[in-house]
């Protein structure tokens, strides 16, 4: 079960919380690579950025982080459009997906990120098998979608990819340690696929229900097609939720969604409708900083993942009337405005270890996101490239083959 997955990112742009509006290239650094044949998409490469990284500060009643520092990784490939991260694992290992940057191709490709190297996972046959979720296990879920066969969902392995038995054209969301899979069919309803048997995922009167997360012990989080109505399912039995939209659920059956304005909730520092749901008990998330009440909604905090400790990641401005950053909400009640050097960004995904992924990103006039850098933020080093870190001050370069890249103190952002 990964913290994020592809298809649960449609739902974010849906509701205006854009985590990858791609419309511009890979970071300028990824010109400088050798160029590769069109026909292949190269393994990218983990840049260590920075090291000894603070916090970013803020002026606003924010817990600022005690004592914590950051490295700072940047995957880049070098003849993608862009390379990004779909998912991670308890462990940090996690899966990315880079698209052809030639005109007019669907080509893709998917890899695994392992702190012993990254690893290109293909299936045969197939110009696109794109990852989208990695268990605790290891197991990886893909799809592929040739045209005019359909999508099919696939396990993959230790280099054996398997395509789900008893699936029809259906599209892989997420999997867990058991090897069940969260499916969506073409028409947008939610099976349960558990060792070649499918279960349709039902509200409890019936209404079939689109797939949005699954944790290690078989629960299944889904909504109605209009999000009107989300449930959290386990064994045919789907329990109401107080959320219009639910973002994640760990292990501890702790549920992240958005809940609207009348839900009945403790009154909350903060003024944001993000809370966190276990065993019928809803309660505000605490970002860790307190809002005035009658604060502008623009300054709202938003989650986009949950690990099994609580340990909760999103975006949130660090002032009035600046870009949304990402943030980590630690359970011990710390809160860290990650370091980046653009404008804005968000936090995806975290792993138990603290590993997180996302993106940071520039604004363009027209308020779309542009230069997008998927980024890692680790308290440890998860690269071999380490030695040639910055030291937090100014960015440092890393060896990509034979190839140091290098970035100029005059290119750092603060």
């Amino acid at each position: 079960m990964g913290s994020t997955s592809v298809g649960r990112r449609a739902l974010f742009v849906a509701l205006g919380l854009c985590l990858s509006c791609r419309e511009a290239s890979q970071d300028a650094e990824s010109a400088s690579l050798a160029a590769a044949p069109p026909d292949e998409i190269v393994t990218p490469t983990l840049q260590c950025a920075r090291k000894g990284v603070e916090p970013r500060k803020s002026d606003e009643g924010l817990a600022l982080g005690r004592g914590r520092r950051y490295y700072e990784f940047h995957l880049v490939a070098s003849n993608a459009e862009r390379v990004s991260i779909a998912a991670i694992n308890r462990s940090g290992q996690m899966v990315a997906l880079a698209d052809q940057a030639v005109e007019g191709s669907s080509a893709c490709r998917s890899f695994l990120i392992r702190p012993s190297g990254i690893t290109p996972i293909d299936i045969a046959g197939f110009d696109c098998a794109a990852a989208v979720d990695i268990a605790d296990s290891g197991t990886v879920l893909m799809v592929t979608e040739p045209v005019p066969a359909g999508p099919t969902p696939w396990l993959w392995k230790n280099g054996v990819a398997t395509a789900l038995a008893g699936v029809d054209l259906a599209y892989g969301i997420a999997v867990n340690a058991r090897d069940q899979v969260v499916l969506e069919d073409r028409y947008g309803r939610a099976l349960l696929w558990d060792a070649g048997v499918v279960t349709p995922i039902l509200a409890p009167d019936g209404t079939p229900l689109m797939p949005l997360g699954l944790n290690n012990v078989g629960q299944v989080i889904a909504g109605t097609s209009d999000l009107d109505r989300t449930y959290l399912w386990q064994d045919g039995v789907a329990t109401p939720l107080p959320f219009f939209n639910v973002i994640a659920i760990n292990d501890a059956g702790q549920v992240v969604g958005y809940f609207t304005d009348d839900a009945p909730v403790p009154p909350a520092l903060n003024e944001i409708n993000v809370g966190i749901w276990q065993n019928g008990a809803l309660t505000p998330f605490d970002s860790g900083r307190t809002w005035p009440m009658n604060a502008d909604r623009d300054r709202e905090a938003h989650l986009f993942g949950l690990n099994a400790l609580g340990d909760a990641v999103g975006e949130m401005p660090p002032r009035v009337g600046e870009d949304p950053i990402p943030f980590a909400r630690y359970a011990d009640g710390q809160t860290d405005l990650l370091p980046i050097q653009r404008v804005g960004g968000s936090a995806i995904g975290i792993s138990e270890g603290g590993v997180i992924f996302g993106e940071q990103h520039d604004v363009a006039p027209d308020t779309s996101w542009v230069n997008n850098t998927t980024t890692i933020w680790s308290r440890n080093c998860i690269s071999g490239s380490c030695d040639r870190c910055g030291d937090g001050r100014k960015p440092g370069g890393t060896v990509v083959g034979a190839q140091l890249l290098q970035r100029s103190s005059s290119s750092a952002r603060p």
